[in-house]
């Protein structure tokens, strides 16, 4: 009778071991890209297997509420995951200037969140590596002081225009109507 039992806990053990790890691979790989930022030391919302903090994401309705709120909660700069991938956000205009502007030589690649094929992998937001440095040594003296403020009266007379024809709408329609 003990040779039945032993063979019986041997079996069963040896499926429910295969079982076990199984279970235990399947959760590490839906958790190991957590530990790429685990070790900073900031805020952020406890993610979930796989779908980190998107669940959390639907629930706010969208990505932009989402920042919102983590930003009353958790400050303005925390952790958080989209699906396995860990982000770093900054809500801080001070530290974004100068991320953005002083260091971004160390922030050159942005997410893969929606990257387009050829050619239009190639843009401002898409680029990536040398491409980047490429693009946004091209673009730099676009937005340089002088020139933005000389787009200061196209902006105006666009705003006029969409003023003007806001008020005829309005004025047709006796209020606007929020849907």
């Amino acid at each position: 009778m003990s040779d039945a039992v032993t063979s019986f806990l041997t079996s069963y053990g040896g499926w429910i071991s295969l079982l076990f790890f199984i279970a235990a691979l399947i959760y590490w790989l839906g958790v190991s890209d957590f530990a790429l930022i685990s070790h900073v030391v900031l805020p952020g919302p406890k993610p979930w297997p796989y779908v980190g903090n998107l669940i959390e994401v639907a629930r706010y309705g969208g990505l932009h509420k989402a920042f919102i709120e983590y930003g009353k909660k958790y400050g303005k700069v925390y952790k958080m995951y989209l699906g396995r991938s860990p982000m770093i956000t900054v809500a801080d205009p001070e530290m974004l200037k100068y991320i953005l502007v002083k260091d971004f030589h160390k922030f050159q690649n942005r997410p893969d969140v929606m990257r387009g094929n050829a050619p239009m992998d190639k843009g401002l937001f898409d680029a990536r590596d040398e491409a980047w440095r490429k693009v946004r040594s091209i673009l730099t003296p676009t937005f340089s002081a002088l020139k933005l403020k000389e787009l200061i009266p196209l902006i105006d007379d666009a705003a006029n225009t969409l003023l003007g024809k806001l008020e005829t709408f309005a004025a047709k329609n006796g209020k606007f109507a929020k849907k």
